[in-house]
């Protein structure tokens, strides 16, 4: 799965997969939470969370929750 190979990658305390991944979330969101991609991403995730650093689980968490940080909501 491509997510698969989002997580976790790339330089940054939040590497930039994992800032994509929550951008990615945060637009099916817009087109409803419980849309099957939505719900694909939002299954899988947890089980890749050991991958990336505590920081950004804390983020792909709270996106997995519907929850995102204020800077994500005004982009």
């Amino acid at each position: 799965m491509l997510l698969a190979g989002l997580v976790g990658v790339g330089p940054g305390s939040t590497p930039s997969g994992d800032d994509v991944v929550v951008g990615v979330l945060a637009g099916l969101d817009l087109a409803g939470p419980r849309s099957r991609p939505a719900t694909l991403v939002r299954s899988a995730l947890p089980a890749l969370l050991d991958r990336t650093t505590t920081i950004s689980r804390h983020d792909l968490t709270a996106a997995v929750r519907g929850q995102f940080a204020e800077r994500v909501h005004m982009l």
